[in-house]
């Protein structure tokens, strides 16, 4: 079983007087663990196919499944860091985190959000002390 099953993927940017396809017919497997470089010349659909896996770009045509499941759009499950990042530089990383949360997580109290910033933090060993909150 694949964790990314990827078929016939199809997808363009639209607006008001044209269509420009970027993906068709793509199709792509990655088994659990495997290690995936995607490559390509710029304008490719690079960051579409990307923007598709995380769910906040929906294909014109084809499907995605992640662990079997359809994907229909974005989820806690999944990330994407993009190349120029978005970070407020004048809060600590504690309260970038925190913000993020915030803001995909509004089912969540402050208490529970704040204790859930200091575990993904900690996962990656930025352990914030108690103090700081």
């Amino acid at each position: 079983m694949y964790t990314i099953n990827v078929s016939h993927l199809t997808f363009s940017y639209k607006n008001k007087n044209s269509s420009n396809r970027v993906l068709t017919d793509l199709n792509l497997q990655i088994k659990e663990g495997e290690f995936v470089c995607i490559i390509g010349h710029s304008g490719c659909g690079k960051s579409t196919l990307l923007g598709i896996l995380a769910g906040l770009l929906l294909p014109d045509s084809g499907r995605v499944l992640i662990e079997g499941k359809a994907l229909t759009g974005p989820g806690t499950e999944r990330a994407i860091v993009f190349q120029h990042y978005s970070l407020f530089p004048w809060m600590s990383a504690y309260k970038n985190v925190l913000f993020g949360i915030q803001q995909a997580r509004s089912e969540l109290n402050k208490t529970e959000a704040e204790e859930l910033a200091r575990i993904y933090l900690k996962k990656v060993g930025m352990d914030v002390p108690s103090t700081i909150i």
